[in-house]
């Protein structure tokens, strides 16, 4: 140590031991004493003093200082306190431990628990007795000992000391931030819950810089209390419930056990630093821990922590999917440490999430007891609406890395194990090879991993729809009970409705309030037997039933008539999920719409068969020239032009049907059955024959945008059954006149034979009394009417179809108007009249 020179260690100890003392006015004794001290400062820097390790610097000085105030030298203390927080700050002395050995040796002075060296170092001691000198521990020393100027000077070093006007070493605040770091209040920073912040303590005296400097690092500390706090709290009444939010909760865990990790770290690193220094060796030298290390060594935790804050913020209010979704949007950063951090945190939070994905796609079962899965079940659901309406994507628990597409598989699949199990009692798929190592994969499957969870769900829902499919199809039928809605309701088997027409038209002319389903049903038994459907299996053929519609005032019999394809037994609750209620309403609409048509058809039918015997009547008044009545011969004119009108009528029916069957429900059911043959689940079975159906309804004119056109059309129908009564009221007029010639002219052949007069006034009164003046010209009057009635709606018919949205009605207007006669001149009346 003598050949570092009067270096500043040195001065400091020569001017606390001497002071302003003379050693030469001492004597002889006094001297050997001051020596002995001395020297023994000296040789402290190459000792090992057996002290306590918890006496750092600042605790050495603070105890010198007292002792030197009980000394009578208490001005000195406090300058000496001062002296030695400069000599602490000052950067250029190059280590702490030096100055530790020669504090540390003097409190062991003063505690009695180190022997004073002897001898005076490189100098030789007097030839007098040794001495050593006692100094009291002033901590146990009351002031009234002490002289009034040496109290005074005690009182104010202590006041100094409580008021922290010494300035703090950085050791001391490099063990605070440690605590602060692991959200304990230290010594100098304590927590203020109202400010919610870390704050020094009032009267602290640390340098703005270390001030600035622990602000940055106490945020670790709050960021840590927050985190913390989070994940201490009831996860069943805390927002963050459920099993996603008790795995994130894990994972947050996890990240906060290795921060603990880190900062005992740093704590053992501070303690070891501090231990070298205290029995540091001539040969080594370690410095403290500074608080600039710590603020790099803690940069790192620190960007983590607010990461973890981030993420518990967001997740509140959150759980299962909605939380995934929301800490996997922090993912998308462009900081790689962010990102990962993120997808480590992720990993481990959709561990659960998983899990019920596998659950559902290979049993079919929700485990979902907080409402934190994608799919939910609808309560209080029958089996029949099962596949409808029974499960559901929730969108807001569906997270971003699952698209839709996939997640419509997984429910798909799910829903197609508890048809399966629930409306076919069919257990058959679970022992499937292919499912069964399919879900063992999915047993590896963890976040990240997207192309291997869709291949996973893609292989399993390949299984069991195909599976489901095959049950539809070949143990309960579908595609025959299809074809009989098909052959019965869509008029494909043509003999059975012309059957039915004949056996019940005149039952169906009658009032709708006379008619029963048990007469009109055992019509359509002799209609099955009277036509082709005979041959049909009788389990296709008992699902036939007639339907009645409630009646309005002045219905008849075809206005309500309907028939109807129920599903009973097993088969409603399996084919339902395909021809429900809505579907089948949609059929029975088809139905009643093609009814009208063949019923006006087959009224127009009737008509001719009715006037074509008529001809009679023009044949008798031409052979009899004046003897026909005047009436009579008018009403043949009129006779013509109703076959004109009726064969006008019967055109438009004719092409209208032909576009219905063959452009309408024969194309559409083409293009259906091709399409089943490709179908490789239920959704798309569904999905196909609701576009067979909606093909229809927007073909055949009963869609919503239609019904402009089709109100057109069942005002041409309603003209059409008027003709009909008054075509059929004419014919039956003639028919009697016809009747009462044939019956005159046998009563004048027999008058004739008696020598009489053939035809008599009283013959040719009652000729007049069936024809009465007048008749023929109010029949041309109605005829007129219906025609012109006729006319203008066809008009508005034809001239609707070019706007229709449907590129097929083109096709009706051509067939329609294949002359252009529509397009080319107005419809006109007069062309009924002559």
């Amino acid at each position: 140590m003598a050949e570092r020179g009067p270096s500043k260690i040195h001065q400091l100890v020569r001017r606390v031991m001497l002071g302003e003392l003379d050693i030469g006015t001492l004597g002889p004794n006094d001297q050997v004493v001051v020596s002995k001290a001395y020297g023994q400062a000296i040789r402290a820097l190459a000792m090992d003093p057996k002290q306590p390790p918890d006496l750092d610097e600042f605790t050495v000085v603070e105890r010198l200082g007292e002792w030197m105030a009980t000394q009578g030298r208490g001005e000195e203390g406090i300058r000496f306190m001062e002296l030695s927080s400069n000599l602490i700050e000052d950067s250029r002395l190059p280590s702490t431990s030096e100055r530790l050995k020669v504090l540390r040796m003097f409190v062991g002075v003063v505690d009695g628990t180190v022997e004073a060296p002897r001898g005076l170092g490189h100098r030789k001691a007097p030839a007098r007795g040794a001495g050593t000198v006692e100094l009291p521990d002033v901590s146990l020393m009351p002031l009234s000992v002490l002289n009034d100027r040496d109290g005074e000077a005690l009182m104010e070093f202590r006041k100094r000391q409580e008021s922290n006007e010494f300035e703090i070493p950085e050791a001391a605040l490099v063990r605070d931030i440690v605590y602060v770091c692991q959200g304990i209040n230290g010594k100098y920073i304590k927590f203020d819950a109202m400010t919610d912040a870390f704050n020094f303590i009032p009267g602290a005296n640390i340098p703005l810089p270390a001030r600035e400097l622990l602000r940055r690092l106490s945020e670790l500390g709050w960021l840590f209390r927050r985190v913390k706090a989070a994940c201490d709290v009831d996860q069943q009444a805390s927002d963050l419930a459920g099993v996603v939010a008790q795995a994130f909760v894990s994972a947050i865990r996890t990240e906060l056990s290795n921060y603990y990790k880190l900062m005992a770290t740093l704590e053992s690193e501070s303690t070891r630093r501090s231990k070298e220094n205290s029995s540091i060796t001539a040969n080594t030298s370690t410095d403290d821990l500074t608080l600039r290390q710590l603020a790099v060594w803690l940069a790192e935790p620190t960007q983590r922590m607010k990461l973890l804050a981030t993420l518990v913020d967001v997740a509140k209010h959150q759980r299962g999917g909605s939380l995934i979704s929301v800490v996997h949007g922090h993912s998308h950063h462009g900081d790689p440490f962010v990102r990962l951090n993120v997808q480590k945190i992720l990993k481990p939070t959709c561990v659960p999430f998983y899990a019920m994905i596998g659950k559902w796609v290979f049993e079919g079962d929700l485990e979902d007891q907080h409402d934190e899965f994608f799919i939910a079940k609808c309560p209080s659901v029958s089996q029949k609406d099962l596949w409808q309406k029974g499960f559901y994507i929730r969108q807001s628990m569906l997270p971003p890395f699952i698209t839709n597409d996939l997640a419509e598989n997984i429910l798909r699949a799910g829903k197609a194990i508890n048809f399966l199990r629930e409306c076919c009692n069919d257990r058959s798929w679970a022992q499937n090879k292919e499912l069964v190592e399919a879900r063992e994969d999915a047993t590896l499957l963890q976040y990240g991993q997207g192309r291997e969870l869709e291949s996973v769900v893609t292989r399993a829902s390949k299984v069991i729809d195909m599976h489901l499919m095959k049950t539809l199809f070949e143990k309960h039928g579908l595609n025959e009970h299809l074809l009989a809605i098909r052959q019965y309701l869509l008029f494909g088997q043509g003999d059975f409705i012309q059957a039915l027409m004949d056996h019940a038209g005149s039952e169906l002319n009658e009032s709708a309030d006379h008619l029963t389903e048990h007469r009109l049903s055992g019509m359509l038994h002799a209609a099955i037997r009277a036509s082709n459907a005979h041959i049909e299996e009788d389990r296709i053929l008992h699902h036939l039933e007639v339907s009645l519609i409630p009646p309005k005032e002045g219905d008849t019999g075809w206005d309500i008539f309907s028939l109807e394809y129920v599903l009973r037994g097993s088969l409603l609750h399996v084919l339902s999920t395909v021809l429900t209620d809505e579907v089948m309403a949609k059929y029975r609409s088809i139905f009643n719409f093609l009814w009208r048509l063949r019923r006006v058809d087959y009224a127009l039918s009737s008509v001719w068969q009715h006037m074509k015997p008529n001809h009679s009547v023009k044949r008798e008044a031409t052979c009899e020239g004046s003897d026909a009545l005047e009436e009579e011969t008018a009403l043949l004119g009129e006779i013509r032009r109703c076959h004109t009108l009726r064969n006008e009528m019967s055109h438009f029916c004719t092409n209208l049907q032909y576009y219905i069957v063959y452009e309408v429900l024969e194309c559409s059911w083409v293009e259906f059955h091709n399409e089943l043959e490709g179908l490789t689940n239920l959704d798309q079975l569904v999905q196909a024959h609701e576009k067979y159906l909606r093909q229809i309804t927007e073909k055949a004119l009963l869609e919503e945008r239609s019904q402009p056109l089709a109100r057109q059309l069942s005002g041409l129908f309603e003209v059409m059954l008027r003709f009909r009564d008054f075509a059929l009221h004419l014919s039956a007029k003639l028919d009697e006149v016809n009747q009462l010639r044939l019956k005159d002219a046998l009563a004048a052949k027999q008058r004739t034979a008696h020598g009489n007069w053939g035809r008599t006034e009283a013959d040719r009164s009652r000729l007049a009394q069936v024809l009465p003046a007048g008749f023929a010209a109010a029949a041309r009057d109605d005829l007129h009417a219906i025609s012109s009635e006729y006319a203008a709606l066809l008009e508005g018919f034809v001239a609707l179809l070019p706007v229709q949205a449907h590129i097929d009605l083109r096709s009706l207007q051509f067939r329609l108007d294949f002359s252009e006669y529509y397009s080319t001149s107005r419809i006109s009346t007069s062309r009924y009249s002559m």
